[in-house]
């Protein structure tokens, strides 16, 4: 008799409504560290393409808006949106910007792999540790209506763990102390390689693909100031960080 394997879903519901916003507010060091330095590199890689007042970012997988409210912070003039699946995430995230009453600021909950934006209308998008969570089919569909929505010149930043890193180390440890687990969300696993191999097939072409967070972030238990400073030797001497991050922009036929 032929085994038939057993289909499952994680349910993204599960996840406590601000969980991640909560990790980079009152987690450990590391864990403030990890997190508010890849936003902040993501914002300077922004704001290094002087994007124009009224520009729309789209960040896709927003999650709890957490990067999104960073952002907004430095570059309050752009218009930022998020969308996610998870009904629990965007309720905490708009109900923060309406709290904190932050402008040009919104989130949307969409059902399934098409995005609410009209064909090239987007200047940026961000999927911020999203392509792990997708299985390969639902990762080019991703890809598919990213490129569809941005404009020509637009840019796609995307990050995801490196499993040609420490990365897989890490992870066992996340999965055994965090009530979180990783296991059960990461369905597809990159590594430099095949990051670029998925972006281009998905119609961009690759301007650069870096990493990040070595073994800074450990250092942060010690002073967040010498993490810093590993952090900025490591991305000179080009170490094999646990986060790769990929900009592309979409090609035009």
């Amino acid at each position: 008799m032929a085994y038939i394997a057993k289909k499952t879903k994680f349910d993204y519901e599960s996840i406590p409504a601000g969980y991640y916003h909560d990790v980079l507010e009152k987690g450990n060091n590391v864990q403030k560290f990890w997190h508010s330095q890849k936003f902040q590199y993501l914002i300077d890689i922004i704001k290094a393409e002087n994007i124009s007042s009224k520009s729309l970012l789209v960040d896709v997988g927003t999650g709890p808006g957490t990067f999104l409210f960073m952002l907004n912070k430095q570059l309050p003039n752009i218009i930022c949106e998020g969308v996610d699946i998870s009904s629990n995430q965007i309720e905490f995230a708009q109900n923060k910007t309406d709290e904190l009453q932050l402008s040009n600021l919104k989130f949307i909950k969409v059902d399934n792999e098409k995005l609410p934006y009209a064909d090239n209308s987007v200047d940026i998008v961000t999927t911020v540790e999203v392509a792990e969570h997708l299985l390969p089919y639902q990762a080019m569909k991703t890809a598919v209506e990213v490129k569809r929505i941005l404009k020509p010149n637009g840019k796609w930043i995307v990050t995801t763990p490196n499993y040609r890193s420490l990365w897989p180390i890490i992870e066992v440890g996340l999965n055994f102390f965090s009530p979180v687990k990783y296991q059960e969300q990461h369905i597809s696993k990159f590594t430099p390689n095949s990051l670029v191999k998925f972006v281009e097939s998905g119609g961009f072409d690759v301007i650069d693909v870096r990493t990040l967070f070595f073994l800074a972030p450990f250092y942060s238990f010690l002073s967040k100031k010498l993490a810093k400073r590993i952090m900025n030797i490591e991305n000179s001497m080009k170490f094999p960080g646990s986060l790769l991050v990929c900009i592309c922009t979409p090609i035009r036929e």
